[in-house]
């Protein structure tokens, strides 16, 4: 197109055409030159650069949100017509023989571009909508904003080219970057004039030496760095002179208004993941117009479907750990809630608390102790998660001379009762306790006077008069026979009588000493006479 100056001829990087297909034709029609002395570029966090096919020709863009590509206007309108999206195919890798490929459903060319030249062509920026979302791996590019904008300061500042284009040796679909410093920013409503020249309007200029873009980079990045982040400052727009001298591109943060209007995208609509929404912020399950963060800051506010504002007061924000309680929005802050208390009150189970489950209280073996501390009512165990009673204990000892009694924490007791405390009656007589015994106060007789039995008193029966065994010595020369005292026959006196009956053995004894006497006083007289004879003359 011709200048109003007639010096000036640019050349808008049109794309030529190829057909809307699953793969990149093997052929097309590539018009100009690749980037200026660039080298390929197989940098990860570049492959969100693409590679465009409009049906017309190959152009590149850029990834800038999970579902949009930022590209130059003229590769997305011809003569004045917007190129139907059905007819799009983008190009995902670092060259288009081994790439990924995705479609576009939605198309957006800047209203302010004039194809025809016009007064200025100005605002050469085209938005597109893809199908579906890029490839794993792929991060977007963003935008500069309007608040980091290019201005004269950048003056002298790098900036780095990117685009898919015919190389040195004639080969193409090759990702190549290149690097070359800002030589002008235009921002006057009547463009800006760098010598032989011009400049359209919110463009950003260099002069091609060592290196540059040309036409098959139209709608590529021109990429600065913002405190050590990487943005699309510009699109590859137009060159002079066979792009040896002179090339610029769209001024990307002039057109910011116009990007998110098209990035939010029907902002409130119902979304399962980022890439169902242009903006790729799915919050809530509402599509978002910004990445929505923090507990108390929701897309889906009543009223405001897709803005992110303040939750509600009262509105739940909880942490993830339902241990501490639920924590609600009051004034735009995420109280925290009450912690909970895992206690059942039951012996019988274990209780804990899990993050992402809250209270659990499972069932202790069958068996498991759960006593109360009372052993007056036996040891509790549990069964099948409850404490059940044990065997009552049993205090009576069957003594009546203790007092039974149980306490809790020792168990039975039995303690004596008083010395001297009735304790009942018995055929052998009276009972009265003694250190905790029962014993026999006051004994009846149970002597039959025969000494050939065995007497006693049976607590029971009462008396006992047991026969002693015959033989059993019952006196002097008397043993028992058939429980009676009678002679032994086997039994001589010492003066060879017979013995006597039961009550004359004292008698003999008394008759058998005297004897004895007797016969020493006239043993000791003989011999005094026989000793006196002696002592006469013969």
């Amino acid at each position: 197109m011709t200048r109003r100056f007639g010096i000036i001829f640019i050349v808008v990087a049109v794309s030529a055409g190829c057909s809307l297909q699953e793969n990149p034709p093997d052929n097309f029609d590539f018009i100009g030159y690749p980037i200026i002395n660039g080298e390929p570029d197989l940098r990860l966090s570049h492959m969100a650069v693409v590679a465009l096919f409009n049906g017309l020709g190959m152009c590149s863009g850029t990834l800038i949100a999970p579902r949009v590509v930022l590209t130059a206007a003229h590769c997305a309108n011809d003569a004045g017509q917007d190129i139907d999206p059905r007819n799009f195919l983008v190009l995902f890798g670092t060259d288009t023989g081994a790439s990924m490929t995705r479609t576009v459903e939605e198309t957006a060319v800047y209203p302010g571009y004039d194809p025809q030249g016009g007064e200025t062509s100005a605002g050469d920026l085209a938005l597109l909508l893809l199908s579906s979302g890029a490839p794993p791996g792929v991060s977007p590019i963003p935008p500069l904003t309007h608040l980091l904008q290019v201005t004269d300061a950048d003056i002298g500042v790098p900036v780095e080219f990117v685009g898919f284009g015919q190389d040195e040796n004639g080969q193409v679909g090759t990702k190549l970057a290149a690097t070359n410093n800002i030589e002008m920013v235009c921002t006057d409503p009547g463009g800006c004039s760098q010598g032989l020249f011009f400049a359209e309007r919110y463009t950003i200029c260099q002069d091609q030496t060592p290196s540059g873009i040309c036409f098959g980079d139209s709608g590529g990045p021109a990429l600065i760095v913002r405190d050590s982040e990487e943005y699309v400052a510009g699109v590859s727009s137009y060159v002079y002179e066979n792009c040896a001298m002179w090339g610029c591109s769209t001024k990307v943060d002039e057109y910011q208004g116009f990007i998110d209007d098209f990035v939010q995208g029907r902002p409130g609509a119902s979304c399962s993941s980022g890439a169902d929404c242009r903006s790729g912020f799915c919050t809530d399950g509402i599509c978002c117009e910004e990445a929505c963060g923090g507990p108390c800051r929701s897309c889906a506010v009543p009223g405001s479907l897709g803005s992110c504002k303040s939750s509600p007061d009262g509105s739940a924000c909880p942490d993830g750990d339902k241990c501490n309680g639920d924590e609600i929005c009051e004034s735009a802050i995420c109280l925290a809630g009450t912690a909970l208390v895992c206690d059942d009150s039951n012996p019988c189970t274990s209780d804990a608390c899990f993050a992402a489950s809250g209270c659990v209280f499972e069932q202790l073996d069958n068996g498991t102790p759960c006593d109360n501390d009372d052993l007056c009512d036996g040891r509790e165990t549990c069964r099948s998660g409850f404490c059940t009673d044990g065997d009552i204990p049993t205090c009576d000892d069957q003594n009546p001379c203790t007092r039974d009694s149980c306490d809790s924490q020792s168990g039975c007791l039995n303690q004596a009762v008083a010395d001297g405390t009735d304790c009942g009656t018995s055929p052998c007589g009276d009972m009265q306790c003694r250190a905790g015994t029962c014993e026999i106060s006051s004994d009846i007789s149970c002597d039959d006077d025969n000494p050939c039995t065995r007497d006693s008193c049976d607590a029971q029966t009462g008396c006992v008069n047991e026969p002693w065994p015959d033989g059993m010595k019952c006196g002097e020369c008397l043993v028992c026979r058939d429980n009676q005292c009678v002679d032994d026959p086997d039994c001589k006196s010492a003066g060879g009588c017979g013995c006597g009956s039961v009550g004359n053995g004292a008698d003999n004894l008394l008759l058998f000493i005297g004897f004895l006497m007797l016969a020493w006083f006239f043993g000791r007289r003989s011999a005094r006479v026989f000793r006196g004879r002696r002592r006469r003359p013969s």
